[in-house]
């Protein structure tokens, strides 16, 4: 049985991407930018640096309608993550389907899914089409 847990002394830094009223992928892609330490310009708005603080591991715990592509905005981002070091996760997503949503289907990404106790698929999970 794999079960996965924070390393001893690992950080945990939430970095909220969307809002009670939803959110839109340029925020995700800013929110993945500055996780990883790169910089982030946004019109009207001072964004501080985090490069002192830059992320290994990035989980982004949101995605997309299944079987819709990885868009040129969000996989900038993410290039521009993994190119400064991090390591990129998504879940492929919760609708029972064979298409896996964005950001789990973008290039680099480890895509994570559900398993059953006994390690089948669940039904829920989105899980590619090879299953």
């Amino acid at each position: 049985m794999n079960i996965a847990a924070p390393a001893v002394r690992s950080k945990v830094r939430p970095v909220p991407a969307i809002g009670k009223c939803g959110g839109a992928l340029p925020d995700m892609a800013n929110a993945i930018r500055w996780a990883a330490g790169n910089t982030v310009t946004i019109p009207g708005v001072t964004v501080p640096n985090n490069a002192a603080n830059a992320a290994k591991v990035i989980y982004i715990g949101a995605g997309t309608v299944p079987g819709e592509p990885c868009g040129q905005t969000l996989q900038g981002a993410i290039d521009a993550a993994i190119s400064a070091g991090s390591v990129v996760i998504a879940p492929t997503g919760n609708h029972g389907e064979l298409n896996i949503s964005s950001p789990a289907n973008c290039n680099g990404v480890i895509s994570v899914t559900a398993h059953s106790i006994n390690g089948e698929s669940t039904q829920y999970a989105n899980i590619g089409p090879n299953g």
